[in-house]
């Protein structure tokens, strides 16, 4: 039996938003690392719906930087904002401190934004 290790240095991400606010939001977002290349678009998220955002390409990851680090979450997107019904923005920062990132596999990782009412 031949076993085959591979360290892998670079991952895929996917991006995930979950509107636990009790009103409908609006996202808007930009990725140049999308499966399906430079991506801008918004979207409407319901009231206590998620929905996939972005699954990208693997990105090559670097010893040196860790999958919160600014500098390198921007290459997952280079911005997500969202906003209330009435356009006003809400007050969480896409790669801020309260970003959830879990690798899920080898390679792959997802970050989770939870959108809750006390963000409004």
């Amino acid at each position: 039996m031949i076993l085959i290790l591979s360290c892998s240095n670079s991952f895929q991400y996917d991006v995930y938003v979950s509107n636990q606010t009790g009103q409908t939001i609006r996202i808007e977002y930009r990725t140049d690392n999308a499966k399906n290349g430079v991506t801008e678009n918004s979207v409407i998220i319901k009231k206590g719906e998620s929905q996939l955002l972005i699954s990208t390409k693997e990105i090559a990851k670097y010893e040196d930087q860790s999958m919160n680090n600014r500098t390198y979450c921007v290459k997952v997107a280079s911005y997500i904002r969202a906003f209330t019904e009435s356009g006003e923005p809400i007050n969480k920062n896409w790669c801020g401190d309260n970003l959830k990132i879990e690798t899920v596999d080898i390679g792959q990782a997802e970050y989770l934004i939870t959108y809750k009412e006390e963000d409004l």
